[in-house]
C-alpha cells in the first residue's frame, strides 16, 4: 500500500504498494480520503514532482513496504486515531481509522472466491461494507446527494475510476478533495480502477456488495439496498434505474501504458539521488549539559468539531490531550546522526531494557546520501527514522540528543544528554 495521509497536523505518513490514499483532515471540518489503487506507485517521486518516476514503479510490479512511525505519533499527541493502524508506538488502540472496521475485512475478502462466501453470512446487512461506483458524468450536484448518504450510511465508499481525461493526477485529486471537503460529515472516495473491473461497472452509478457479489445498476438508494441484502437477494445483477457511461479513464491502465511508452530508470535514480539533498530536517543544537523535564503536549481545537449528524461534540477551544490507548508506548530516541557519540548514545539506548525504542535522527550527513543512511542502520542494528518539524515542536524539543518517555496522565519525560554524559568513541569501540 502507498499511503498518503494528510492530517489537521499536517504530518504525512507514507508506506509503499499498491494503493495510493490521499486523506485530507481539518478539526472541525469534514476530512476526505482519495485513494488511487492499481499497481505500486513511487509516492516520493509523486510528492517530489518526479512523476516519471511515479509511473516507472507502478508498472515495476515492486511490492517493497516501508511504514514510518513518526506520523502517528503526532496523531497520538493530538489525540487523534487516525493514523493508528499503520504504526507500532500505539499498540492496543482498538479505535476504528478511516472507516469502520468491517470495511477493513471486506477488503481483505474480496475476490478470496468461495472462502468470502462464508464470511458474507457473519457480516449483518446493516453492516455490510458497500461501493457505491461514480463518476464525473453524473454532474458534481447529484456526487455530493450521493457522498452524503455514504455518510449517514457509515458503512459505504465511493469509487471513481481514475481522473478526467486530460487531467492530472493532482488536479483530479484536488478536485474530488475540494468536492468532498464541503460536506458536513466525513464520506470516504476512493479511486479504485480494480474495483470497476471485479464488478464489471461501466455505467454508474451503482452499488455493489463485493461480499455476496450483488449488484444494482442505476441506484444510490443504500437503505433499500440493504433491505434486499436482508431479505436474501444477494445475488446478480440488477438494473434499477438509468444509467451513464463512466467518462474517467482507468487510472492504472493510464500509467502503464505511460510506463510502456518511455524508460523512466533515469529519472527514478536521479529522484531517489537526489531525496537527501531535498529532505527537510530539524537540525537542533547539542545539549550543552544534562537537564530532565516534562511536556504537556495538550493542543486546543481550532473549530468546533461535528458528528456525523452535523451536532457539535466539541467546541473550538476545547483541549485535546493524549490518554488510554493515545498514550505513547515507546521511547523516542532523538540524536544528531552528524554526531558519532550520539549515535553511540543512541545505540545503547536502544539495547536498554524497558519500553522498545524508535531512533529519530534531528541531522543527517546529506554528503553520503544513501549509502550514509544504509551504514547508519546497519550500525544501530534497527530501523531509524527523520525527525519531522512538526513532532519536534510539538515535543517542544531544544536540543539533541534527548530521550522522550512518557510520564503518565498523557505528558512526557524529556532528557537531554549534556556532552559529558555521551560515551567516548575510543571506549566504546572497545566494547
Amino acid at each position: 500500500m502507498c499511503c498518503f495521509r494528510l492530517s489537521s497536523l499536517g504530518t504525512l505518513a507514507l508506506s509503499f504498494g499498491a494503493v495510493l490514499s490521499v486523506s485530507v483532515a481539518s478539526a472541525g471540518a469534514a476530512w476526505a480520503q482519495t485513494t488511487v489503487t492499481g499497481g505500486p506507485a513511487a509516492a516520493s517521486g509523486a510528492l517530489a514532482g518526479d512523476q516519471a518516476a511515479a509511473v516507472s514503479q507502478i508498472a515495476s510490479g515492486e511490492n517493497a513496504i516501508v511504514a514510518h512511525p513518526s506520523a502517528a505519533v503526532l496523531g497520538t499527541l493530538a489525540g487523534s486515531h487516525r493514523q493508528e493502524a499503520a504504526n507500532p508506538a500505539l499498540q492496543g488502540a482498538g479505535q476504528p481509522t478511516l472507516v469502520a472496521d468491517a470495511m477493513s475485512k471486506v477488503r481483505a475478502l474480496a475476490g478470496a472466491g468461495a472462502e468470502a462466501e462464508g464470511e458474507a453470512a457473519s457480516v449483518s446487512a446493516s453492516e455490510r461494507p458497500l461501493v457505491v461506483f461514480v463518476s464525473w458524468s453524473m454532474g458534481k450536484r447529484e456526487l455530493l446527494e450521493v457522498l452524503d448518504a455514504i455518510a449517514a450510511d457509515g458503512h459505504a465508499r465511493a469509487v471513481v475510476r481514475g481522473v478526467l481525461d486530460q487531467e492530472s493526477v493532482g488536479k483530479g485529486i484536488k478536485r474530488l478533495a475540494d468536492m468532498v471537503r464541503a460536506l458536513k460529515s466525513p464520506a470516504e472516495l476512493d479511486i479504485d480502477p480494480p474495483a470497476f473491473q471485479k464488478a464489471a461497472v461501466r455505467d454508474v452509478p451503482a452499488i455493489w456488495d463485493p461480499l455476496s457479489g450483488l449488484l444494482w445498476r442505476g441506484s444510490v438508494n443504500l437503505q433499500s439496498f440493504r433491505r434486499a441484502l436482508a431479505a436474501g437477494h444477494e445475488t446478480g445483477i440488477v438494473t434499477m434505474g438509468p444509467a451513464l457511461p463512466v467518462i474517467e479513464p482507468d487510472l492504472a491502465q493510464v500509467f502503464r501504458a505511460k510506463a510502456a511508452a518511455a524508460d523512466f530508470s533515469g529519472e527514478r535514480d536521479q529522484a531517489i539521488a537526489r531525496y537527501w539533498d531535498r529532505a527537510a530536517m530539524v537540525g537542533l543544537p547539542a545539549a550543552e549539559s544534562g537537564s530532565s523535564r516534562v511536556v504537556d503536549p495538550t493542543t486546543w481545537l481550532a473549530a468546533d468539531l461535528h458528528d456525523a449528524s452535523g451536532h457539535i461534540v466539541a467546541t473550538a477551544g476545547t483541549p485535546l490531550r493524549a490518554s488510554g490507548a493515545h498514550q505513547l508506548r515507546h521511547r523516542l530516541v532523538i540524536f544528531d546522526a552528524t554526531d558519532d557519540r550520539q549515535v553511540l548514545w543512541a545505540g545503547e539506548i536502544a539495547r536498554q531494557p524497558g519500553l522498545p525504542v524508535i531512533l529519530m535522527v534531528s541531522d543527517v550527513d546529506r554528503a553520503s546520501g544513501w549509502a550514509g543512511w544504509g551504514k547508519l542502520v546497519k550500525r544501530l542494528g534497527m530501523a531509524v527514522y527523520v525527525l519531522p518539524g512538526q513532532l519536534a515542536a510539538r515535543l517542544q524539543l531544544r536540543a539533541v540528543p534527548t530521550l522522550v518517555a512518557p510520564s503518565g496522565d498523557g505528558e512526557f519525560l524529556e532528557t537531554e544528554i549534556g556532552e559529558d554524559q555521551l560515551p567516548n568513541a575510543d571506549i566504546s569501540a572497545s566494547r
